[in-house]
């Protein structure tokens, strides 16, 4: 676990973050009492932070401009991401508590998954063959099956 207690300013090459297959890492905005501080991982303005192994779960931090190309990204509680991309072999996991703003853009395949019970208002772009979005926690609105 990596607990971030002060601002990140990521103004040079975007940071990679590249664990082996199975591997999980938490990234956690924190106070110096341990208290949740939202931190910004990525400067907004190029290239953020780059995901493409592993399973990385993001808690009281905003993401800006990720590019998941591989492996899962999880925006936990507290957590907001705005300007990712998500590329074929990559999973962006929206869990309950996570917020999107901005825009989610699909580069030729990749997940999109929403965890938590309503639709993002975040614009989703670029969502064509090869890509998903899967609604795990939205209730289903279908009428029921008649025989």
């Amino acid at each position: 676990m990596i607990d971030v207690t002060g601002p990140i300013s990521l103004d040079a090459d975007p940071l990679a973050i590249d664990l082996d297959g199975g591997s999980s890492l938490t990234i956690a905005g924190i106070d110096g009492t341990g208290s949740a501080q939202a931190e910004t991982l990525g400067d907004g303005r190029e290239a953020g932070p780059v995901f493409s192994a592993g399973s990385v779960t993001v808690e009281n931090l905003t993401i800006a401009n990720a590019v998941v190309q591989g492996g899962t990204l999880v925006l936990d509680a507290g957590a907001t991401a705005s300007g990712t991309v998500i590329q074929p072999g990559g999973t962006f996991d929206l869990q309950a508590g996570g917020a999107l703003s901005g825009s989610v853009a699909f580069a030729g395949g990749g997940t999109l998954q929403i965890d938590g019970t309503t639709m993002t208002a975040a614009t989703i772009s670029g969502f064509g063959t090869g890509g998903r979005i899967d609604l795990t926690g939205t209730p289903s609105t279908l009428p029921a099956a008649r025989s």
